[in-house]
């Protein structure tokens, strides 16, 4: 009886509130309807959830300035009962959800479901930020439902990003497990000797190509006319045949949505998702791994300096060792920042488990034979995209560590560490005479040793808990 009800309601007043314009806006919502008729409308949505066939499919982009996409299977059932699947694990769960008025028609998933793993503060659960998770919300605001009932359009209820689910078919059920296959193809061992730089090659032009599975994001750059080099973050999102970006992608007169992973042989050749046959594309590594990129980019420098810092996400074999050093001196985090206080420095911060950040700090000088680099005391930071680190300037300078407070905006003199300098463990990564190329992908950046391109690290903005 309350299935037949919910048809009802479904069938008859939906299209009815439609005629009669009840759209949600992004301000207050439904202001100038009665909390009886935002309850019916509750109810036919409920219906319409229930009722599809399959299931619904919720591709999931929580913050595409730093994550990509996660893809949700659900299947609503009576009692206020979710099950729910996603493209990160085999696992399934079922959990309560809910609907209220607060701002609207509100979907809310009450109980720890995979969907609040993008929202879970501790790191250990899925890898997110600490105090952060990946930035995921499981609350969410009805905006409308398309008359056809098979696609419901929402938005969250704190950030207002716009979101949407649709009709789940029962092959995006069996082949949901395929993604995980597509995450083992594109694997990357970088702890063995892989040279950072790959390359695009198609039609004569060539573009840099790095991948982070961890973040969910392609980087993509290229030269064009006039010394200026385009470089770009590309969120993508699983699909059994590969890893599909958030838009499509034009490339030397070729348009792709994403990449393909084949085995060949022993290893995994890259494909180009959903393009034109016949275009020819391959994909390169460097020659060597002292081999620099084919390519400058000017300003990377400076458009990469934040003053809130940045963690290190992934890296390659040649920062391994320093890594795990690191964590023998109790490390929990790897930081970055440029220094605003006149002189051009790198600090680095490591996190301990206690809470006080010991760091080292590097900082830049200026060799004539890096390109792009003043001869002076200072970076060219309006054309530069390499940067060399010394332990301590002209005016003599000293290396310390100290204590910052919860913002990472201010640090105090405590004592030094020499056995994290000079021949400790970050002046074997960051003293090197050829210094490093800087390249900013709008907010995140990468930094490779020019001696060594395997020493590699990639940054993304510090946020959340300490």
């Amino acid at each position: 009886m309350i299935r037949m009800k919910k048809r009802w309601l479904a069938g008859a007043l939906l299209p009815a509130l439609w005629m009669t314009g009840c759209e949600v806006k992004n301000d207050y919502i439904f202001e100038d309807i009665s909390t009886h008729r935002i309850t019916e409308y509750i109810e036919a949505c409920d219906a319409v959830l229930e009722e599809a066939p399959s299931g619904w499919k919720f591709v999931y982009y929580p913050d595409t300035s730093q994550y990509g996409g996660y893809t949700f299977l659900m299947k609503f059932k009576e009692n206020n009962r979710v099950e729910m699947q996603w493209d990160g694990s085999d696992e399934v769960t079922e959990s309560a959800y809910s609907f209220n008025a607060s701002q609207g028609p509100v979907l809310s998933f009450d109980t720890y479901s995979l969907l609040h793993l993008l929202s879970d503060p501790n790191p250990a659960a899925a890898g997110g930020k600490a105090g952060l998770g990946y930035k995921g919300e499981f609350e969410f605001v009805i905006d409308r439902v398309a008359e056809s009932g098979d696609t419901v359009y929402l938005h969250t209820k704190n950030g207002k990003l716009p979101v949407f689910i649709a009709h789940a078919t029962e092959t995006d059920w069996n082949r949901l497990d395929e993604c995980q296959a597509v995450v083992r193809n594109f694997q990357i061992d970088y702890e063995s000797d892989t040279k950072f730089y790959r390359y695009l090659e198609l039609n004569g032009q060539a573009a840099l190509i790095f991948y982070s599975l961890k973040l969910r994001m392609a980087y993509f750059a290229y030269p064009e006319s006039g010394a200026k080099t385009v470089a770009m973050k590309l969120p993508w999102a699983l699909t059994p045949d590969g890893i599909r970006f958030n838009r499509p992608v034009t490339f030397a007169g070729v348009t792709f949505s994403g990449l393909t992973a084949t085995e060949v042989g022993e290893g995994m050749q890259l494909g180009l998702l959903d393009a034109s046959s016949g275009h020819g594309a391959t994909f390169v590594r460097a020659d060597s791994t002292r081999e620099v990129c084919r390519f400058r980019f000017p300003g990377s420098v400076a458009s990469s300096r934040r003053t809130e810092g940045f963690n290190l996400i992934e890296y390659g074999s040649g920062m391994s060792s320093m890594v795990r050093e690191a964590e023998g001196y109790g490390s929990q985090d790897f930081r970055f920042y440029w220094n605003f206080s006149g002189q051009a420095a790198g600090e680095v911060y490591l996190q301990t488990a206690g809470g006080v950040a010991k760091y080292a700090g590097l900082y830049v000088t200026n060799v004539a034979d890096i390109p792009n680099v003043d001869t002076d005391d200072r970076i060219d930071y309006s054309t530069g995209d390499q940067v060399v680190f010394t332990i301590a300037d002209a005016a003599g300078r000293t290396v310390v560590s100290g204590a910052v407070n919860n913002d990472d905006n201010m640090w105090f003199m405590r004592y030094y560490r020499y056995d994290l300098l000079n021949n400790g463990l970050m002046g074997r990564h960051f003293l090197d005479t050829k210094g490093f190329t800087v390249i900013d992908f709008g907010g995140q950046f990468v930094m490779v040793r020019n001696s060594d391109n395997r020493a590699w690290g990639l940054y993304s903005p510090k946020e959340g808990r300490n």
